[in-house]
C-alpha cells in the first residue's frame, strides 16, 4: 500500500475463525434464550468517525493517522426476554483515515458491508431504557480508494488491501418508548478492528472508530408493557 515512508515488521494477523466462533456462540445463546417475550425490527443511521491503528515490529504506534467523518446505516432484528437480548444487523458503513507524510497527504476511502451478531442487557423498568451490548462483526470490502496528492488508486483492484475485516463493536445505548409498538434509540459505539488489513508482511494496519447512531424500532411481538 502506498505510503510516504517504509516500515519493516512482522504481521500479526487475527484468525478469522475466532470471530466465527463468537458468532456461533451468540447464535446458540439466542436459541437457548428463547426470546419470545418481545421482538422488533430496527433501522438506523450513523455518523462515523473512523481511523486506522498502525503498529510496527517494535510495537511502536504510528500517530500520523487522523480521523475522517463518514456515514453508515443498518437494518436489524432484536429479541429479548427479562432484559437480556440478542441483536442481528446487516449494514453498510464507510471507513478510512488521512495521514501527512514527507511527500504529501494520503487519504483512504473504504466502504464495507457489515454482518453483526451481538448480545446485551437492557434495564427494562422505565419508559427510557438504557442498555449495553457487544457485537462481533464480519465485514466485506465493497470499494477501497487511496489518494495521494490528487492521484487516486483503486487498492481493492490491485489487491493491496484484504477483502474482509473482523472485529467487535462495544455499544452502550438508550431506547425510549413512544408507544407499545414504536420506540426510538440512540447509541454510541466503539469499533475495534481485529483483522490486519494488509496483504503484505510490512506492517500491521487495522480499523478503529466511533459511531453515533439514531434509529427507530418497530415491535413485532410484545409482552405486557412494564414502562410507566
Amino acid at each position: 500500500m502506498i505510503r510516504g515512508k517504509k516500515y519493516i515488521n512482522r504481521v500479526k494477523t487475527f484468525p478469522m475463525n475466532k470471530t466465527i466462533h463468537l458468532f456461533a456462540f451468540l447464535l446458540i445463546f439466542a436459541i437457548s434464550l428463547k426470546c419470545r417475550s418481545q421482538s422488533f425490527i430496527t433501522i438506523d443511521g450513523s455518523q462515523t468517525f473512523s481511523n486506522f491503528r498502525f503498529t510496527d515490529s517494535q510495537g511502536k504506534k504510528d500517530k500520523n493517522y487522523s480521523v475522517v467523518a463518514s456515514g453508515g446505516y443498518s437494518l436489524g432484528y432484536r429479541m429479548c426476554k427479562k432484559g437480556f437480548f440478542v441483536r442481528f444487523n446487516l449494514g453498510m458503513r464507510k471507513a478510512g483515515a488521512t495521514a501527512a507524510f514527507d511527500n504529501g497527504t494520503i487519504s483512504w476511502n473504504l466502504q464495507y458491508c457489515d454482518l453483526r451478531l451481538g448480545a446485551g442487557y437492557e434495564l427494562d423498568k422505565w419508559r427510557i431504557k438504557p442498555y449495553v451490548s457487544a457485537a462481533p462483526y464480519l465485514s466485506f470490502l465493497l470499494s477501497a480508494n487511496q489518494s495521494l496528492n490528487g492521484l487516486n488508486y483503486d487498492i481493492k483492484r490491485t489487491k493491496s488491501i484484504k477483502n474482509s475485516d473482523a472485529g467487535v463493536l462495544i455499544i452502550p445505548g438508550v431506547r425510549a418508548m413512544i408507544s407499545d409498538y414504536f420506540s426510538i434509540y440512540t447509541e454510541f459505539s466503539y469499533l475495534i478492528g481485529l483483522q490486519n488489513l494488509e496483504t503484505t508482511s510490512h506492517q500491521t494496519w487495522k480499523n478503529t472508530g466511533y459511531l453515533f447512531t439514531l434509529g427507530i424500532a418497530a415491535t413485532l411481538t410484545k409482552s405486557k408493557p412494564k414502562w410507566l
